[in-house]
């Protein structure tokens, strides 16, 4: 058996009615018959953003007015000789134009929106029960399954396509409003304090992994990302990159962490995703949390 990784933008989108929207796997597909949240994965050099509303389009007929992350979800399920590492990025979703149909020759056969407790007596994925808190969870491996991947071979990307890599990243912010950042090597400059996934690692696991054991912990999703590098300073491959609130509960005291005022940040060398999440959060404008 071998291990792959995937990459997932699923949505949470609920009417005026408070009803949420669900798919039904297609009959061959690994959860058959089984109800989950519109999405899928993300394509290769895709944003997660745009692959949501892809997604939602194809399954459901519906366009995507508004796409904000919410949270990040692991999911682990074998798929014939796989072991698959799903990384599910769920935003809340508004959608718009459209009418509602099923899918054709999908991965999915039908859609249709559902009353909380129309969904409580529902079968549906587990990845989909533990974020809506509510339906029967079809079954998902056993703790042996997940404890036997160490043991199984990585499956390479397909032929010509670099591989798709996840990344998780905090923004911390203490109560002078100075940001954490951490200096990896003079390459890359300043960044914020993250790393990308192991398998069978989920997100806040391989944030508070980077920043060290019992310093801090990963709370709601601030700013999704993505990068293609085409090998010549850093591997090649797609990375989507996910920036959490990170919350330090103990003071840092490893080699390059550094904290720093908000008017230095302009002198600093920062690496290109830090940049982009700092300008799109706005993080020294909220302390809150920290």
């Amino acid at each position: 058996m071998f291990r792959r990784r995937r990459i997932g933008a699923y949505g949470v989108c609920r009417d005026a009615r408070g009803r949420v929207l669900l798919v039904r796997a297609a009959r061959g597909t690994q959860y058959g018959g089984v109800w989950l949240l519109p999405g899928g994965g993300v394509e290769h050099g895709e944003h997660p953003d745009d692959a949501v509303a892809r997604e939602f389009s194809e399954e459901t007929g519906l366009g995507v007015v508004s796409a904000h992350p919410r949270e990040i979800g692991l999911s682990l399920f074998r798929s014939g000789d796989q072991l698959v590492h799903n990384d599910r990025i769920i935003y809340d979703v508004v959608v718009g134009d459209g009418d509602l149909r099923a899918e054709t020759d999908g991965s999915t056969d039908r859609a249709r929106w559902f009353d909380d407790d129309e969904v409580a007596d529902t079968t549906v994925t587990p990845s989909t029960a533990r974020v809506l808190g509510a339906g029967r969870s079809a079954p998902g491996l056993s703790p042996a399954d997940v404890a036997a991947t160490a043991a199984m071979t990585l499956d390479p990307p397909p032929p010509g396509r670099p591989s798709q890599r996840f990344g998780a990243y905090g923004l911390a912010i203490d109560p002078a409003g100075r940001i954490l950042l951490v200096r990896a090597d003079t390459a890359t400059g300043w960044g914020l304090p993250g790393a990308e996934t192991a398998f069978g690692e989920s997100a806040a696991e391989g944030l508070e992994r980077a920043l060290g054991s019992g310093y801090g912990r990963a709370t709601e999703v601030l700013h999704v990302a993505h990068r293609v590098h085409s090998g010549d300073v850093l591997p090649a491959g797609h990375l989507i990159d996910v920036v959490m609130r990170l919350v330090v509960t103990a003071p840092i005291v490893a080699s390059g962490f550094a904290w720093f005022e908000s008017d230095e940040l302009r002198r600093l060398d920062l690496d290109s995703m830090t940049r982009a999440a700092l300008a799109s959060v706005r993080a020294p404008a909220d302390r809150a949390g920290c």
